[in-house]
């Protein structure tokens, strides 16, 4: 269980990883009240993900996250991610600062 984050630096952040190459795995894991910003590629697990994610039985819930560009709430941006058993249900967005964000992952700069 990771609890009580928060992260701040430029580019490329995430409570995980900022930038991840190869896959990954997440399991049987809860992820509770972080703030994480930054300026670009930021999401609550992995900044920037060149890989596969793989979410199994995890949660994910009260995370703050900002940022002006590819801001998400799991992955800043990414190619692929699957969930295996883990709730959507999970996932609380208490604060988004800008409305226009995807709530997986954003693409897009100007989010």
């Amino acid at each position: 269980m990771v609890a009580d984050v928060l992260v701040g630096v430029s580019n490329y952040v995430g409570c995980f990883s900022g930038n991840q190459y190869q896959n990954a795995t997440l399991q049987n894991s809860t992820i509770n009240q972080m703030i994480i910003s930054g300026a670009m590629y930021v999401g609550g697990l992995v900044g920037l993900s060149q890989g596969t994610i793989y979410l199994v039985d995890s949660k994910i819930q009260s995370v703050r996250i900002s940022g002006p560009n590819y801001v998400g709430i799991i992955l800043g941006s990414s190619s692929t991610i699957f969930f295996s058993g883990s709730s959507s249900a999970s996932i609380y967005i208490n604060e988004v600062l800008k409305a226009d964000c995807a709530v997986l992952a954003n693409w897009q700069n100007g989010c």
